[in-house]
């Protein structure tokens, strides 16, 4: 059998720009690096980074002090981001541009009045974010003046 492997690998500019940033992170900051949230769905790439000395978290409260954060492409609230300043972490911010971009777009929109509706369609399994990073990332951006649809 015959295996060919196709470019780029099925993963978005965003996603290949975070996974090498995390792999440049592991020999200068030192295993643990820490990432917040599975950066993808593709459990051997998310193994194989753990293998190397990702750790995934879900609460940055479990950070412990002066460790390296990595915020995944999805991006993250701004709250977060000062949280973890709060908690002495080193953070890297590998929000990808198209997901910033939005971002901006959405907190133009909330200062031009629009607050969005409905509510996101999105999960939560107790109490655990299970859709994408940008459904909570977004509405974090603006103090959560806009809802997911």
């Amino acid at each position: 059998m015959q295996v060919i492997l196709t470019q780029p690998r099925g993963f978005c500019a965003g996603l290949t720009r975070v996974l090498e940033i995390a792999e440049r992170a592991l020999p200068l900051q030192g295993a643990p690096v820490c990432v917040f949230h599975e950066i993808l769905h593709n459990q051997w790439v998310v193994d194989d980074l753990h293998r190397r000395g990702v750790v995934f978290v879900d609460h940055i409260e479990s950070v412990s002090m002066g460790s390296t954060l990595i915020f995944s492409a999805h991006g993250v609230a701004t709250q977060l981001v000062a949280q973890a300043q709060r908690q002495g972490l080193n953070t890297i911010d590998a929000t990808c541009p198209l997901v910033s971009k939005m971002h901006q777009q959405a907190q133009r929109f909330v200062r031009m009045g629009h607050t969005g509706g409905g509510r996101s369609r999105w999960p939560r399994q107790g109490g655990r974010h299970v859709g994408p990073g940008q459904c909570t990332g977004t509405p974090g951006e603006h103090g959560g003046r806009s809802h997911g649809v």
